[in-house]
């Protein structure tokens, strides 16, 4: 019964030291305040019987609005353990990977729906399959062909087309989906919504086929160029909540362009948001292929 009462006497505890000591009841009593628990599976009874029969037996907070529990994330086949050093801690990880790395792949396993297993051969496969071959390649892919082509600049060009329109309907389908999945608590679907979108823009470059209409029809490559580099952009915005710190680095390439990214969310593939004409800060490779340390660190 009391690690649950925990939670509101910490979130009192934070409160009492701020010029509001009572706002911590507007976090667990509040009407607006959607409350969701995220655990594994040995809390499930904890977290939906137990602790909120206590809630509605006081009256007064607030009960669960979702209770997302997950299963098991081992480590290469068998149970994290201290004690017998199966495992790897955030910090030695870290030694040797970026932080973006280890989110995406630990977003790709999570144990939504079934115990997973983290493994050096998968964390390497993973991030070099498809942050580095699919989302990097597509990004560097357009903003190298814009620099080369539309001296870094987003092109201006014809009137709208059917190839335009099926773009920003590939954007706005995975916003949307993206959407739905996070408002569930989903966020491994949420970030396949988003390699989905990006295997899409490989397909629809490749369709486009700039490298031949820049010779025979120059405002139609640049007008198709200008939309496939919005779905560049919705990219930067849709992974923010997963890979912070390469989404800004990403977004920066169009920070004289568009709205911040919060801003640009709702409109993502409603209209065209960069403006044309504006220059481009392409930020080099962003996702390096990656290999293992020669420490070891395949090893439990």
């Amino acid at each position: 019964f009391d690690a649950p009462i925990g939670y509101i006497s910490f979130t009192k505890e934070h409160f009492k030291g701020t010029d509001n000591p009572e706002e911590w009841r507007e976090w667990w009593s509040g009407k607006d305040v959607e409350l969701v628990h995220f655990l594994g599976k040995d809390n499930i009874i904890f977290h939906a019987v137990i602790w909120p029969a206590m809630l509605m037996g006081q009256g007064e907070f607030n009960l669960p609005t979702s209770i997302p529990a997950n299963e098991y994330l081992n480590f290469m086949g068998q149970k994290f353990s201290k004690s017998r050093g199966v495992g790897v801690t955030a910090e030695e990880i870290l030694e040797s990977f970026d932080a973006d790395r280890v989110r995406y792949y630990l977003t790709t396993v999570a144990p939504e729906g079934r115990d997973t297993s983290f493994t050096w051969e998968d964390f390497i496969q993973r991030n070099n399959d498809e942050l580095s071959d699919v989302v990097g390649n597509f990004a560097h892919r357009m903003l190298t062909f814009t620099a080369k082509n539309f001296e870094s600049k987003v092109p201006e060009g014809a009137e709208k087309s059917e190839f335009q329109n099926e773009v920003l309907q590939v954007i706005r389908e995975a916003k949307e989906d993206w959407d739905d999945a996070l408002d569930r608590q989903k966020f491994r679907e949420g970030l396949e919504k988003v390699l989905k979108m990006t295997r899409q823009g490989n397909r629809l470059f490749d369709q486009a086929e700039p490298w031949k209409s820049r010779k025979s029809d120059l405002s139609r490559c640049g007008a198709d160029l200008a939309v496939l580099l919005e779905l560049v952009f919705a990219l930067g915005v849709l992974l923010k909540p997963y890979l912070p710190t390469s989404s800004e680095k990403l977004l920066s390439t169009f920070v004289s362009c568009a709205p911040s990214a919060s801003d640009a969310l709702e409109l993502l593939g409603t209209e065209n948001i960069l403006r044309t004409g504006c220059d481009l800060h392409p930020p080099g490779i962003i996702f390096p292929r990656l290999e293992l340390p020669e420490d070891g660190s395949d090893q439990a």
